[in-house]
């Protein structure tokens, strides 16, 4: 047989055998990587609409929490009569963007139970999810659904569409504490917002009813399966995820259909693979041994290592930059331009991660830190100056008869208000490790690390003397109104068996006795926690 025909045999054979080598490989890991990465991608597209809903959930439960807290529209909600002023309670579900509002006294028995529409409360009691009842299942009360004194939050199917509730108890007038009563609110999950916000379309669908394995003892968390369930067909993914309901069954479950766009590219990047590699190997056979060596074998090679050093490396910056006219050079340029594409898209994300970060810690209001910064950093900064031993200070400031400038002069002289409380705290406590909050409502905290009580004096009464220079004043028929702030300041060193709550209880508290004693000034705490159950926590409204 003539060396060609050996060398043409031999090179046949090899090729062949590398072909399906590819093939294989291709088919045992290249391919299943695809698989897993669509699954991973279809979890975290499950992952950002659970977080969606959760979201909306929250922003339910904060309303009821201020409401039942004795910031916004409790005054109306407890004294309104439907009756002869039905006009003011369909304001507050409006305003609120809720369905329902329903006040429950320090007994449960139900006060007041105002619904939009008003249809809603016939439906909530006949037709609201009641799941069957074994033993290890928690069987929902019967109307009023929750009991006085509860906290707790979660989703109901309620007509076939999922309902968002929440309740908070009712902390009486002279803020000690003492519940007064229940407050539950709720509203209509709107899908078509949550469908934007995750960019994907999903279903909740009711479930078959059971028991959480470990149930949340709180009550107002919304706490899902930790085991999604994927199934597969030709055309889409299926993800579910059983979520529990507001009395901890797992009575619903998310779907979520994800396209097969993943493993489809996939099959089809093999099979440019395998062509490409075919055109290779025919013209691998039509060459010498040197001009396989100098037009395929090492091409092929720099083409390699180049992946292998992105993969290895993440270093996307490289390029190819090939100028050959033939398959190589069409590969090379295919993977230049699918890294630039790459690092467009990761530039990208990584801009809008950033970016979805910042907005998460800032206040859309005062554009100071939110409630979520500020307990991030008072966590972060007591574990560090524990280790330190040096002191943390913290200040509570309240504006003063804030419900009164705000009736007076409408929302938007309230909110101009608490911007410019804001820029001067901003404006004093500007050292990189301080922070200025909003605490909530009219309320602020302003954080300062490795400060001592007196340094802490001087910049609280700053703070007292700046607002008040600012002279926001308002008018009302009767009487003129300034607005002034009181603060309350407390100084600990942080120690093993405490954490920070302690701190912030004794700030709240130095602040509760500024107001006790004619608001418009600083009140330092002691330097030991005091002692005893009936201390106050809260600080009045105003």
């Amino acid at each position: 047989m003539p060396l060609r025909e050996k060398i043409f045999i031999s090179l046949l054979v090899v090729i062949s055998l590398l072909l399906a080598l590819q093939l294989t490989v291709s088919r045992l890991y290249v391919y299943p990587s695809f698989i897993k990465l669509e699954h991973r991608e279809a979890l975290h597209a499950l992952e950002r609409t659970w977080r969606a809903i959760e979201l909306d959930l929250l922003t339910v439960d904060t309303i009821c929490q201020d409401w039942a807290s004795g910031h916004g529209e409790l005054d109306e909600i407890t004294t309104a009569d439907p009756s002869s002023q039905p006009e003011v309670l369909q304001d507050l579900l409006q305003n609120a963007s809720l369905n329902l509002i329903q006040y429950f006294d320090p007994t449960g028995i139900t006060v007041k139970r105002i619904t939009a529409p008003e249809n809603l409360a016939e439906i909530l009691l006949i037709s609201g999810p009641k799941p069957a009842a074994p033993t290890t299942v928690k069987t929902p009360p019967e109307p009023p659904y929750v009991s006085f004194q509860a906290s707790a939050k979660g989703l109901l199917m309620v007509d076939g569409r999922p309902f968002l509730l929440a309740s908070r108890p009712i902390t009486n007038n002279n803020h000690n504490g003492l519940a007064g009563g229940t407050l539950l609110v709720g509203r209509f999950l709107d899908s078509s917002t949550i469908a934007g916000q995750s960019q994907l379309n999903f279903d909740l669908i009711p479930a078959t009813p059971r028991a959480l394995a470990q149930s949340n003892k709180d009550g107002n968390q919304l706490s899902v399966d930790p085991a999604p369930v994927i199934s597969e067909s030709p055309e889409q993914l299926t993800v579910t995820r059983d979520l529990a309901d507001f009395y901890g069954n797992l009575s619903l479950t998310l779907r979520i259909a994800f396209p097969r766009d993943i493993s489809e590219q996939g099959r089809t990047t093999m099979g440019y693979s395998l062509v490409f590699s075919t055109l290779g190997g025919l013209i691998i056979l039509l060459a010498l041994m040197l001009l396989l060596n100098r037009t395929v074998l090492a091409p092929l090679r720099d083409l390699t290592l180049h992946a292998r050093s992105v993969e290895e490396t993440g270093i996307m910056g490289v390029r190819l930059n090939l100028n050959r006219r033939d398959e190589i050079g069409d590969l090379g340029r295919s993977i230049d331009l699918m890294l630039d594409q790459l690092k467009f898209q990761t530039d990208k994300l990584s801009l809008m991660n950033d970016e979805l970060q910042y907005l998460s810690r800032i206040d859309a209001l005062t554009q100071i830190g939110n409630r979520r910064e500020f307990d991030v950093t008072i966590d972060r900064e007591w574990k560090r100056l524990a280790r330190e031993q040096a002191p943390l200070t913290l200040i509570m400031c309240d504006v003063d008869y804030f419900k009164k400038f705000n009736d007076t002069h409408g929302h938007q002289a309230g909110d101009n208000c608490l911007r410019a409380i804001a820029d001067v705290l901003k404006t004093t406590a500007k050292r990189p490790a301080d922070l200025a909050a909003r605490y909530g409502g009219e309320e602020f905290a302003i954080l300062l690390p490795t400060t001592d009580l007196a340094g802490a004096m001087i910049v609280a009464e700053m703070i007292r003397a700046g607002v008040r220079q600012m002279n926001i004043d308002g008018y009302s028929q009767t009487n003129s109104i300034t607005v002034t702030v009181s603060l309350g300041v407390a100084t600990m060193i942080p120690q093993p068996g405490h954490d920070q709550t302690e701190l912030i209880r004794l700030a709240d508290a130095a602040l509760y006795q500024a107001k006790n004693q004619g608001r418009d000034r600083v009140v330092a705490a002691p330097q030991e926690p005091p002692d005893g159950p009936d201390h106050p926590s809260k600080v009045s409204s105003g």
